[in-house]
């Protein structure tokens, strides 16, 4: 059976009570909108394939992340796709996320799949509305200069799962487990000789 698959970064329970709080004034602005009560994230990855195809992503995933740091991630006011109709709390550029999405993106088999099933991000924000037709000038002037700067650490990525467009769940976690510079090892591994 088909499913799809989306890869996340959850944002600190601070950062994600503010992106909540600022939907919830958006919504009692403009009522209902696309994503309204959807959960907080950063999206890295999506793809749509077979889920019996599931271990295979899995195990690439897992590969690749493993070899990650832990990412320090800062927030950075009130951000705009125009073309998406998007207004997006801001996330400040840090090659290491882009790192990671690159490397994602070149595993043998994500690329093995059909561009047309699968896309990744490099562009960190977490959304406060997407496809707004009619509003989205008035949600901006809304915004207009909102600032907020909050710093997080994330640690792991999260692969969400859905069928026939219902609700995701989660499926697996895939921790960051490389070692930033000048910090020890949570263990030591044996020496066999």
């Amino acid at each position: 059976m088909r499913a799809e698959y989306l890869l996340i970064i959850s944002p600190s329970t601070s950062v994600r009570d503010v992106v909540l709080y600022l939907k919830k004034q958006l919504g009692n602005k403009i009522n209902d909108y696309p994503g309204r009560y959807s959960q907080p994230h950063i999206s890295i990855l999506w793809v749509e394939l077979d889920d019996s195809l599931e271990h295979q992503l899995f195990s690439s995933l897992f590969k690749i992340l493993a070899l990650e740091s832990p990412i320090v991630l800062t927030t950075n006011g009130i951000k705009y796709f125009p073309s998406s109709k998007t207004i997006y709390l801001g996330i400040e550029e840090t090659s290491s996320f882009e790192q990671m999405s690159r490397n994602i993106g070149k595993s043998s088999f994500i690329v093995g799949l059909p561009a047309e099933f699968r896309s990744s991000t490099y562009v960190p924000h977490l959304t406060i509305n997407r496809n707004l037709e009619h509003s989205f000038d008035f949600a901006r002037d809304y915004f207009g200069e909102y600032s907020y700067k909050e710093s997080f650490t994330a640690s792991s990525a999260l692969l969400l799962k859905r069928y026939d467009g219902g609700r995701y769940f989660p499926v697996q976690e895939f921790p960051f487990c490389a070692v930033l510079s000048g910090q020890l090892p949570m263990f030591t591994p044996p020496i066999y000789v």
